[in-house]
């Protein structure tokens, strides 16, 4: 009889043990899938953050107030002006993100201390046509209206 309880016992704790090694499982399974799900949040805001960001200047400014330079070290550099205030906002590549930084239109420029908009790893300017230009990052193409009408246009 004595030996029928320590059986008992050990079927006990083996089921005990199955579950518990099952519970473990779950929670690794689950936070991996929750690790996943996170990373792809954080990519669909990057993405939004980038393209919503260089979409809005076409909306805020008036025509005209757009503006694209080169930079010896930065590459192309989108010129946005702050109407006749002097300034205007300045976003270019820099170290694998997209950065803005606001500053007097003719001022150098200090990627160090401009405002992280998001990661991109490409960052280029094209001109589509007279008042178009085509911005390209990582999370897509924008285009933005800079105000110039072509030859013979209204």
């Amino acid at each position: 009889m004595n030996n029928g309880k320590s059986s008992t016992g050990f079927y006990t704790m083996g089921i005990l043990a199955l579950f518990m090694a099952g519970f473990l499982l779950i929670v690794i399974f689950g936070a991996n899938i929750y690790k996943g799900t996170v990373e792809t949040q954080d990519a669909n805001n990057n993405t939004r953050a980038i393209l919503s960001c260089i979409s809005s200047f076409s909306k805020s400014q008036d025509p005209g107030h757009i503006k694209v330079a080169s930079d010896n070290k930065l590459g192309a550099v989108l010129i946005v002006e702050d109407g006749d205030t002097g300034y205007a906002q300045k976003v270019y590549g820099y170290k694998g993100n997209l950065v803005q930084e606001y500053s007097k239109e003719d001022s150098a420029l200090f990627p160090e201390e401009a405002q992280v908009i998001g990661k991109t790893d490409t960052f280029t300017i094209e001109e589509k046509s007279a008042g178009m230009i085509a911005v390209d990052t990582d999370a897509g193409q924008v285009l933005l209206h800079t105000g110039e009408k072509e030859a013979g246009g209204r």
